[in-house]
């Protein structure tokens, strides 16, 4: 019975979410695009234009983000009602920036951001806002769907490279590479480099997809105040470890594995150490030499500076694999760009070093969630 009770609400709640698509919004997308502006104590945005795209790609079902991931929200709003209808978290460059030395000594920037939500067949309230904020939101829009202002935009003729037959955009996740600096004549080229990058790009899909952070902390940043102190971070794959009972991946640890987990840490910093100052040299060698219009010089230093890279990568590697605790989830210091006081679930990962290599359980099934999150359940027979 418990069974056929959850079944029944599943198909109660999807019948709900399609027709609440159906009732406010086209098979279509309304792109904002706005200015966002401000240095570390300020902020404000401004609207620019907004476009009618292609078809709606996004969920039809679950419209209402059930994530907390990214410092900003967008919000989709019936004027009449109140009601939200849509809402989507995301990140920008924006917020990267305010963490930097410029935006602390109070020099201002402004960024371009685009927005997507379902096209609407009525009027909707469009909000701005930032997550956990007490104050009003950053932009507040009222769009309606027959204001000539919003322009439609037709994509443009392209190639094409299918690897697999696609399914219908509900019902799978595509993605896309914008092949930006290739012509026409270099088609080839860019079919390679799709090959060569694909696990490269893995790694930063893991930030702008699932809202990963970076698990490493021994390269050098130029973000400052990252997370304030004795908080909690939003990502899922980093922890302070205020209570280890309450975990956020509690559930994927043995029973015989400590929190915090012990590691080779104080060996692994000190290959790092020797490595970074290694590296440091050569990267002032190269952007000397590329100064002094050294070209070919500066080419096959940094093909040296990709050696040694791979070189250190491997006997990282080897000393990780030698830790009693390889292979186990746990709670390990050293996240976040923090030496310490952040801790990540695995020993390694492609959140933490660079090269082929998978995402631990952690970020699989983060991944994995926020796919189902886009994707919607296929009809019942």
């Amino acid at each position: 019975m418990r069974i056929l009770i959850l079944i029944l609400l599943f198909s109660a709640s999807s019948i709900s979410g399609a027709s609440t698509f159906e009732t406010n919004f086209e098979d279509a997308t309304l792109r904002i695009d706005y200015y966002r502006s401000g240095d570390k104590e300020t902020e404000s945005v401004t609207f620019d234009r907004a476009f009618r795209q292609g078809p709606w790609a996004g969920p039809r079902q679950e419209l209402l983000d059930p994530f907390p991931y990214g410092r900003s929200i967008v919000r989709v709003f019936d004027p009449d009602s109140g009601k939200e209808l849509f809402s989507k978290g995301f990140d920008s460059y924006f917020g990267e920036y305010k963490t930097t030395t410029p935006a602390h000594q109070g020099h201002s920037r402004t960024y371009q951001e685009s927005v997507l939500v379902p096209f609407p067949k009525h009027a909707i309230r469009v909000t701005i806002e930032l997550r956990d904020s007490k104050t009003a939101p950053l932009a507040r829009w009222t769009i309606d769907p027959e204001d000539i202002g919003i322009a439609s935009e037709e994509p443009t003729p392209a190639i094409v490279v299918n690897h697999h037959v696609p399914a219908p955009p509900q019902n799978c996740l595509d993605i896309a590479f914008l092949g930006e600096g290739y012509t026409s004549h270099n088609i080839g080229v860019f079919k390679e480099d799709l090959e060569r990058f694909a696990d490269l790009v893995l790694h930063e899909f893991g930030h702008s997809f699932a809202g990963l952070a970076d698990e490493y902390y021994t390269s050098s940043v130029a973000y400052e105040d990252l997370l304030p102190p004795d908080s909690e971070p939003i990502a899922p794959n980093v922890t302070a470890l205020l209570d280890s009972v309450k975990l956020k991946w509690r559930d994927l640890v043995d029973d015989t594995t400590p929190l915090p987990t012990p590691w080779l840490k104080k060996e692994y910093d000190l290959l790092d150490r020797a490595y970074q100052a290694e590296r440091e040299k050569q990267n002032l060698a190269i952007a000397e030499a590329s100064r002094g219009g050294h070209d070919a010089e500066a080419a096959q230093m940094e093909a040296d500076a990709e050696r040694l890279a791979a070189d250190h990568g491997k006997r990282m590697k080897a000393l990780l694999a030698t830790d009693p605790m390889a292979g186990k989830v746990g709670a390990f210091e050293g996240a976040g760009y923090a030496a310490n006081g952040l801790y990540r679930p695995t020993l390694d990962c492609l959140m933490f070093s660079r090269g082929i290599q998978p995402f631990c359980p952690v970020c699989r099934r983060a991944v994995a969630e926020m796919i189902q999150r886009y994707v919607d359940p296929p009809a019942a027979q």
